[in-house]
Parts: structure tokens; sequence; C-alpha cells
């Protein structure tokens, strides 16, 4: 979490950090948000005791020896992903059936690992696509609706490829950051 709370922009970071513990909230047991926001205080102070004000997150992960949010959270937000995106294909006023929508996830979320949108296979279990439904349920994205629930479903999507995106650049200086320590050139 501290990784991606980073990759945000500092006058955002808390709102980011508990936005991202709701959104985790179906796949993970978090402590109450007094003990998340002390353990998660602790981890960012660990990596900079001024990762509140420094604007270039990017920098300060370069400078981490470990990386670990493109291997734990990769699989939760890829399976995210292809919900948010086939609820933001769907038409709003069409209610979601758990089966069918799972199975249409399954489908297309294999597609998308094809295509190299998904990072592996790990993340077409359909518990992690009833898990991301569930969220999309708590998040009253399900509808039936109108315009306004294709909008809400739209930014869903938007910020989960902005998420996925961060992981990737994640794992991209984690990437590099290994080539360098074994004597590789990046």
């Amino acid at each position: 979490m501290a990784e991606l709370v980073l990759l945000s922009a500092p006058a955002n970071r808390w709102d980011e950090a508990m936005r991202l513990r709701d959104q985790l909230k179906f796949e993970f047991f978090f402590p109450d948000k007094t003990a998340y926001r002390a353990v998660l205080q602790a981890e960012l102070d660990r990596i900079d005791p001024g990762w509140e004000t420094v604007a270039d997150g990017r920098a300060l992960l370069e400078h981490c020896d470990l990386l670990v949010a493109n291997r734990v959270l990769r699989s939760f937000l890829d399976a995210q992903l292809v919900v948010a995106e086939r609820l933001a294909a769907r038409p709003p006023h069409q209610p979601v059936t758990d089966k069918e929508f799972l199975d249409e996830c399954r489908g297309v979320g294999q597609q998308m690992l094809l295509q190299g949108r998904l990072h592996g296979p790990e993340s077409l279990s359909r518990e992690l696509f009833a898990n991301a439904l569930k969220l999309a349920a708590n998040l009253d994205l399900l509808g039936p609706g109108g315009d306004d629930l294709a909008q809400c479903r739209r930014a869903f999507a938007g910020r989960l490829h902005d998420e996925v995106a961060r992981l990737v650049m994640i794992d991209e200086i984690d990437a590099a950051g290994r080539r360098e320590a074994i004597g590789v050139q990046p």
C-alpha cells in the first residue's frame, strides 16, 4: 500500500491510503483505521521521513531495497480491473446476474491475459472476480441505473487503470533494481 501511496500526489496521499484500504477490504483483513494509519505511517517513514511532501514518489521507490506491491497486489487489482471494465461496458439499466457476469469476466479476463493486459493467470480466479463484484456492489455500481451509474462505472474503471499503471511502474523500478543488484545493465 505504501508503494502505491507514494505514486500519488503528495496532497492526496492519506486520502489514497484510506481509499485503497476500503477498496481491498474484501481481499485483506485490515486493522481499524487508526491502527492502519499508524502502521502505514511507520512504513512510509521508513522509506523516507519526508514522504508527505516529496513530490517525486518514484524517486523514493527507486532507493528502496525491496518493492513488493507489484507482487502482492497485482492479481487482486487485475481482477478488479476486469470487473470494472465489464461493468463500464454494460448498459446501466441491464441487471447484473452473478453467474453470468462472472462467466463473462472469466472469458474477457482470459482475452486480456492473452493481450498482455493482465499480469498472470492468477488474476482469472472466480473468487477474485466475486470479491471484485462485492466491492462494486458496496460502491453501488451494480444498478440498475441511468447515466450517473454509467459515469460512476467509468470512473471506477479509470481508477483501476491508474492503479494497475502504478503497479506496472513499481514492477519496472523493481526490475531495474534487481538487474542493477546482479550487475546487469537495465
